[in-house]
C-alpha cells in the first residue's frame, strides 16, 4: 500500500483497508461484509482510489496498491 497516514482515514475507510489486506474482493462482497449500501461503498472506494490506496480493476475487483 502506498504511504498514506492511517490517521487520515475514516473508521469506515480503515475497515475497508483491513478487509482488503488478506485478499482482493468484489465491490459486492465488500458491501455485504461492511453492511453498507453499494453507493456508500462506491463513494468511499472512489476516494481511496484517488488517494492511491486501492485500485478498482475492470472486473470490479478491488485490491490494495
Amino acid at each position: 500500500m502506498k504511504f498514506v497516514h492511517e490517521s487520515s482515514l475514516t473508521s469506515f475507510e480503515k475497515g475497508i483497508v483491513e478487509q482488503l489486506k488478506t485478499n482482493s474482493m468484489s465491490i459486492d462482497q465488500l458491501a455485504k461484509i461492511m453492511k453498507r449500501s453499494h453507493s456508500d461503498i462506491i463513494e468511499t472506494l472512489s476516494l481511496l482510489e484517488l488517494e492511491s490506496v486501492i485500485r478498482i480493476k475492470p472486473n470490479q475487483t478491488v485490491e490494495l496498491i
